[in-house]
């Protein structure tokens, strides 16, 4: 089966690598029997990375093969936004599997210091925030703010999302560590990365399922600033459960 990756914040091919090839005899894709491409070539906005990304998946389909598609971060709304901008070429993908994706957006004046020390491009800050133009058009509605009993602020749709095409396959794989108390995953709150339960999903409950663990990635900063460690306990889960879902599709 061809298997496209779509890196998160830094964009970068080595960034999905270890989940190509693994790693400590932990089995990557490609010994799962995955044909994989990583889409590492994209500039400018959301939007026109989108575009590249179906571009690239023409090319692939050019056999007539359906392509599986992987989508980190970011990068799993570059996944999803194919399925919205493109909803006529979903039936050439076979399942699209999202791993931490901030479906509705995050709050950049909460953590865009952290993505720009992740090096992440200004345009795609705009784009993830919450509140942007982005974020409408992808989901169909923006939302609003609301305080629960014990004073937690929590963003709610102002209606029911989009989430994707009526046949095709989509499942988002959030991280939540306790450190967080269940509200995400250090970067994408739960309530976004699941369009607050729209989103068919599941979690990763360990305390290293922190948003760059997920795919193992390590970064001086969050880890003087966050203790964010990487190891090898959460990504084989994001691998295994993967491999699963494209095998049932």
């Amino acid at each position: 089966m061809k298997l496209v990756l779509i890196p998160g914040w830094n964009e970068g091919a080595d960034d999905m690598r270890l989940l190509v090839t693994g790693r400590h005899k932990k089995p990557g894709f490609a010994q799962h029997g995955f044909d994989c491409t990583v889409f590492s070539d994209a500039s400018g906005d959301l939007r026109e990375r989108i575009d590249q990304f179906a571009a690239l998946v023409a090319r692939l389909r050019s056999d007539g093969d359906r392509v599986a598609v992987l989508g980190y971060s970011a990068g799993g709304l570059i996944a999803r936004g194919y399925l919205r901008a493109y909803p006529e070429r979903a039936e050439g993908i076979g399942g699209t599997y999202q791993v931490g994706a901030p479906n509705a957006g995050v709050v950049t004046d909460d953590v865009g210091h952290w993505l720009r020390m992740l090096r992440v491009q200004s345009d795609v800050i705009d784009d993830l925030d919450i509140e942007s133009d982005f974020m409408k058009w992808l989901n169909g509605t923006l939302g609003h703010w609301e305080t629960d009993r014990d004073g937690h602020k929590h963003w709610r749709l102002d209606h029911g999302p989009w989430v994707a095409p009526r046949d095709a396959r989509i499942f988002n794989l959030v991280g939540r560590p306790p450190r967080y108390a269940g509200d995400g995953d250090g970067v994408v709150l739960v309530d976004s990365a699941t369009l607050n339960g729209a989103m068919p999903h599941a979690f990763i409950d360990v305390p290293s399922a922190t948003h760059l663990n997920l795919t193992g990635l390590s970064n001086f900063l969050m880890l003087v600033f966050r203790r964010w460690i990487a190891d090898d306990r959460v990504w084989p889960l994001v691998v295994e459960r993967a491999t699963t879902f494209f095998h049932e599709t």
